[in-house]
């Protein structure tokens, strides 16, 4: 009976070089969105730890599918590749660029020779004439023969004089050819039907939502259309029992446009990463540089009920200069900034892993009500150390601090420095099955390192008053303080990991925070996946009072969980949980919960 291997990667580059595997069966290399399935083969697989997995196949063949969509695998050969980005199917083959070769120390693909046909040998026998001999012929009577006349002599002819060889003209370089914008020309289409209840503005609401999803090779489109159903209400009273009626009504042009371009969930082409990359509508997940000044933005986080028409355009010039950009909503320009890189060794591929290193500059620029401002700018570098298909290494420093132009606050017209600022400097990468991430800090009288992150849109004005704290008050304290995180696979189930940031004034204070989480992928349990999360500040050891483990709940306590149960094939039962708690006036704790359920249909 065969058995199956099955090899989970993480993050980074896993190459597989041999001729073992006489059966597909045998072996599969997963991915969050891909599986790979090789055949006696030589492959290599990159898989940068969140959406994006490139497959390399250099001899024999592999099997290439994304198991969170319904579609059979597509095959990729000796000297091709594919991609798996996202949620969609793999790319169709397409040939290898010389430069993989070439970094694989992998020979260039052979042409096709056509066979020489010779003209045929001749088969006829020669005959040979046999010798007669001489004839002697008698003397004849008569006068004697004239004497024979010398021959003029023949002048040997001159020889040839030897011909110059031809000079040899310089070898053209290889001209590297131009990879074409659209590998595999479809047209891919993607539904996400919802409905769920959900409360806000202390009412009771119904959602139905329909999420089409359009791909046609690096471009993609996709709509978010909901109704909010107020039950309460007469369903033939739509003013009253839709909730966002006012985005269908089209009451005048200018209502109209808006109630359009809401419609846009995105619309996109490329994807982060490439050389060109432009998204509009919905952004998440937005980190410049080694996340120190924007970690994980998101301007989704009060949607649907807030719409935001954002925009990211990242361009990369020859592999050595370039830019990334954000605006958080380009129809009410508050929030917008982007960073510039160079890779000083970009422009010299034989360096190897010296190409990447970056050296970047970033600034985030946001409006605060009418007059005031805030910047956050900074400086940064990041390169690897080591890279091999089981340990990687990537080192990163931070420099960072604020501007701020608050003229009511502040009492002054212009832009006011900061003389608080941050550092950081630290290791991230991944062990095998473990993902790491460890971090020093120093927070200079009080600087707010990650200001702009996923929790941003729901705390801009706390943090704000907390900057302006930090500017009118003198002597703040400076911190020391860390980051750790470390993230286990088991065994392709799930993962299960933490992370925790502690830091210390000069006057030995702390102030820091934990996270513990446990995910659980399909399949694993019937029917189910999930994940639950306990967050905890102000941590103070593991038992005791204000220990990670001793008191679970206190108002220092925050639990989550994003799930699902499914039904039938493509239809979902899904779960967002969240429970927090408050002592109120008479020290009694209180919990205080919010959630929202639904049916997910999708294919």
């Amino acid at each position: 009976q065969n058995s199956t291997t099955v090899i989970k990667i993480l993050r980074g580059t896993l190459r597989i070089k041999s001729i073992s595997f006489a059966k597909e069966e045998n072996i599969i290399i997963q991915t969050k969105n891909s599986e790979i399935i090789p055949s006696g083969t030589d492959l290599v697989i990159d898989y940068n730890g969140s959406l994006d997995t490139s497959v390399y196949v250099f001899d024999g063949k592999a099997q290439v599918l994304n198991p969170n969509q319904a579609s059979s695998p597509v095959q990729v050969n000796a000297y091709q590749m594919s991609s798996v980005s996202g949620k969609n199917i793999p790319a169709a083959p397409s040939d290898i660029p010389d430069n993989i070769l070439k970094t694989y120390d992998v020979p260039p693909k052979p042409e096709l020779i056509q066979p020489i046909i010779k003209a045929p040998e001749t088969t006829e026998e020669v005959k040979t004439i046999p010798e007669t001999p001489p004839v002697v012929e008698e003397p004849k009577m008569g006068p004697e023969p004239l004497p024979e006349q010398p021959k003029p002599e023949v002048k040997p002819e001159a020889k040839p004089k030897p011909k110059k060889k031809p000079e040899k003209k310089p070898e053209k370089k290889p001209v590297e050819k131009k990879e074409p914008w659209c590998k595999d020309p479809k047209l891919e289409f993607h539904l996400n039907f919802d409905l769920m209840y959900a409360e806000f503005n202390k009412q009771g609401h119904v959602l139905l939502a329909l999420m089409p999803e359009f791909v046609y090779c690096k471009i993609g489109l996709a709509f978010y259309l909901p109704i909010y159903y107020n039950y309460k209400y007469n369903f033939m009273k739509p003013k009253k029992s839709w909730y966002n009626f006012t985005d269908w009504d089209f009451s005048s042009p200018k209502d109209s446009a808006h109630d359009l371009w809401i419609k846009f969930l995105y619309i996109r082409y490329g994807k982060k990463g490439d050389p060109f990359f432009i998204r509009i509508g919905g952004l998440s997940g937005v980190t410049f540089a080694n996340g120190f000044i924007m970690n994980d933005y998101s301007n989704m986080l009060n949607f649907p009920k807030i719409r935001k028409l954002g925009l990211q355009f990242d361009y990369i010039f020859s592999k050595f200069i370039g830019f990334e950009t954000l605006f958080d909503d380009v129809s009410d320009l508050k929030l917008y900034g982007g960073r510039f890189v160079v890779f000083p060794f970009g422009l010299a591929p034989d360096l190897g892993m010296l190409t990447r290193i970056q050296i970047g500059s970033t600034l985030i620029y946001d409006k605060i009500g009418k007059n005031d401002r805030v910047i956050n700018w900074g400086l940064d570098l990041g390169f690897p150390l080591v890279e091999s298909n089981i340990f990687n290494l990537r080192y990163g420093i931070d420099y960072a601090t604020f501007s701020v132009k608050a003229p009511d606050t502040l009492n002054k017209d212009g832009w006011v420095s900061s003389g608080n600022y941050g550092f950081s400097t630290g290791f991230k990468g991944n062990i095998a099955i473990i993902v790491y991430r460890a971090e020093y800090r120093y927070l200079k009288d009080g600087y707010i390192p990650e200001y702009f992150d996923n929790f941003y849109d729901l705390n801009r004005e706390i943090k704000y008053a907390g900057l302006i704290t930090m500017y009118n008050t003198s002597g703040l304290p400076t911190w020391n303080g860390y980051l750790a995180n470390a993230g286990f696979q088991i065994a392709g189930a799930g993962e299960v990991g933490g992370t925790y940031q502690e830091y210390y004034d000069e006057n030995n204070n702390t102030f820091n925070k934990a996270k513990l989480y446990l995910t659980i992928k399909k399949g694993v349990i019937p029917k189910f996946y999930g994940t639950a999360a306990y967050h905890k500040i102000n941590v103070v050891g593991l038992t005791g009072i204000r220990g990670l483990f001793g008191t679970l709940y206190d108002e220092n306590t925050t639990l989550t969980f994003d799930g699902g149960f499914s039904l039938i094939p493509f239809t979902y039962i899904t779960l967002s949980y969240q429970k927090s708690f408050e002592y109120d006036e008479d020290g009694n704790l209180q919990s205080y919960e919010t959630y929202s359920t639904g049916l997910s249909l999708g294919f």
